[in-house]
């Protein structure tokens, strides 16, 4: 009797452990099948947020959209909303937790290979002054490159442009857009503080709205929002993967600088350091009058690996009083140029530049169509997500 209850004893314990790791095996099975739907389900809401981007003529936007198949194992709410230059895919997975999953993703197009320059005016022409280079390809609608020969505005023996053109047929120039409509409302003009300066080790928070602010010092913020009239960084301050809205933006010294920046009215970069981080720079211009424009760009220095540059030019016509975009001698960038209006290009870029004309001014003079001291390399290796209010091609992409 007593073998028989220790056997029976040890039996018990044996099949209450077995259950147990059982129970336990089951439950965690659950836990990874429950952790692989919610990622099928974040990963289906991108895919088709993806695949409406690619087949919608315009930007695609929605406030909520939710979806569910017939055997409830893939439900998710989507919104696609605008974020300042790029839009933003908030995903919220309604799982069996109490909270949820909730994803946020910041997408954009790819550019498809292009030749070095492409100009899009319907007639212009590029005239190489000084020691100005083109090397990758030129697309003209209807015109021609040259050598200038004007007394003024010579080009030297190191002025370069090669052969290959593309005309008016090129495929590229009947599908690019430009949609500042999306970014119009997003410039607020109430704000939380009237004043916010941050010097020192100061670190930003991650939601900033703020009419004035002033970023010095060493200080740096990590991923943070910032919403503000003026911003100024300056000195050895360090923005890691921010996105900006500001009326106006100012960054200059030995600031660091990665993320999406969207301004307004001006925007100045006058960067000592070298930036490595992935970098959109962005100015979006407005009409202010029968013939004045607000939209004025200057890029005096910088150097930067992973670099984009936009001018949106909204409601802008070749006609009216505006500043061209400036890219300065002391700029050398990796990346791209986009401008929906006339450029001064002076810089080195490798990758491509699309632009309406290049102009600019000599005193009081406008040399329209002529190209001085610019060194631009086309590079069709380079992997270039831009905003999808600016779009070239049809591949979606996540930009941050």
């Amino acid at each position: 009797m007593v073998v028989t209850m220790v056997l029976l004893s040890i039996l018990g314990t044996l099949a209450m452990t077995i259950y147990g790791m059982v129970k336990a095996e089951r439950m965690e099975s659950f836990r990874w099948f429950q952790k692989d739907q919610n990622e099928l389900s974040m990963e289906t809401a991108l895919d088709y947020a993806f695949y409406r981007m690619e087949n919608n003529k315009e930007p695609w936007r929605t406030d909520s959209l939710s979806y569910t198949t017939n055997m409830g194992n893939i439900r998710f709410n989507m919104g696609h909303t605008q974020d300042g230059l790029f839009s933003k895919i908030t995903v919220f997975n309604l799982d069996t937790t109490k909270n949820g999953a909730k994803k946020e993703f910041h997408p954009g197009v790819t550019l498809p290979p292009l030749p070095a320059i492409m100009l899009l005016a319907p007639n212009t022409d590029i005239a190489l002054v000084g020691d100005a280079q083109i090397r990758g390809g030129v697309g003209l609608k209807n015109g021609r490159v040259s050598y200038s020969t004007h007394y003024k505005m010579p080009a030297t023996k190191n002025a370069y442009a090669d052969t290959i053109r593309f005309g008016a047929d090129f495929a590229y120039f009947d599908s690019i857009g430009f949609y500042p409509e999306q970014t119009r409302d997003v410039f607020v003009q109430k704000f939380e503080k009237e004043r916010c300066t941050f010097d020192a080790t100061d670190a930003l928070p991650a939601e900033l709205s703020c009419k004035t602010v002033v970023v010095r010092g060493d200080s740096k913020c990590d991923g943070c929002r910032i919403i503000a009239d003026r911003l100024f960084v300056t000195e050895r301050a360090s923005l890691k993967k921010a996105n900006v809205i500001s009326r106006t933006i100012s960054m200059n010294q030995q600031a660091t600088v990665s993320g999406a920046f969207l301004a307004q009215d001006s925007l100045e970069i006058n960067l000592m350091n070298p930036q490595n981080g992935a970098l959109w720079l962005a100015l979006q211009g407005r009409k202010i009058g029968d013939i004045d424009y607000c939209g004025y760009m200057d890029v005096q220095k910088l150097t930067a690996s992973n670099a984009t540059v936009i001018y949106l030019a909204d409601n802008w016509d070749e006609t009216l009083r505006s500043t061209p975009i400036k890219i300065g001698r002391n700029v050398d960038l990796k990346g791209a140029i986009i401008s929906k209006g006339s450029m001064d290009m002076q810089g080195k870029l490798q990758g491509y530049l699309v632009a309406w004309s290049f102009a600019f001014y000599n005193e009081e003079t406008l040399w329209n169509g002529f190209l001085r001291n610019a060194k631009i390399t086309g590079d069709t290796a380079i992997h270039i997500v831009t905003p999808d209010i600016v779009q070239f091609g049809k591949e979606a992409a996540v930009a941050f």
